[in-house]
């Protein structure tokens, strides 16, 4: 009887501790950058959720779309690496797999379309305020098969 009492005391310990890390992030941001179409500055916005499956590890599934000179969707999937700069302040790197669709309506590319899979990798800095809320700035490359797009995109996220 007592051991049981003791291993029910551990779990709610334990449970109460992890229910105060916050290991649910979402966020939207926007950008702007190069998407191979005469050399055109292009812009574009982007919603998150990120899950921490482990200390400073997280997977991410990431929507952007742009819609200009571009008409872009893109749906993401990555891992991302925290390095913590100080309590509030974090270098980060992510890379995965991006699934695309685009069609290009102006300039050089005009006409071309296509659809398929590519790499995807980012770098940034992230602030964290200390109600949950933060903001952040990265770069990001994703390989769309006939073109890239290299984008510098800012936003905010929340954590619970």
């Amino acid at each position: 009887m007592n051991n049981k009492w003791i291993l029910s005391s551990a779990f709610l310990i334990s449970f109460t501790s992890f229910a105060n890390q916050e290991v649910h992030t979402i966020g939207v941001g926007i950008g702007a950058g190069d998407y191979g179409v005469r050399d055109t500055s292009i812009g574009n916005t982007h919603i998150f959720y990120s899950y921490q499956f482990l200390d400073s590890w997280k997977a991410e599934l990431n929507y952007s779309s742009a819609d200009t000179v571009i008409d872009l969707d893109s749906l993401s999937i990555n891992v991302k690496r925290e390095f913590s700069l100080s309590k509030r302040n974090e270098l980060y790197i992510k890379g995965g797999a991006a699934f695309y669709d685009y069609n290009v309506s102006k300039g050089d590319l005009a006409n071309l379309a296509n659809d398929g899979a590519g790499i995807t990798a980012s770098a940034g800095w992230q602030y964290s305020f200390q109600n949950n809320l933060g903001v952040y700035a990265e770069y990001t490359y994703i390989d769309l098969g006939d073109i890239d797009s290299i984008t510098l995109n800012i936003g905010v996220s929340f954590s619970f």
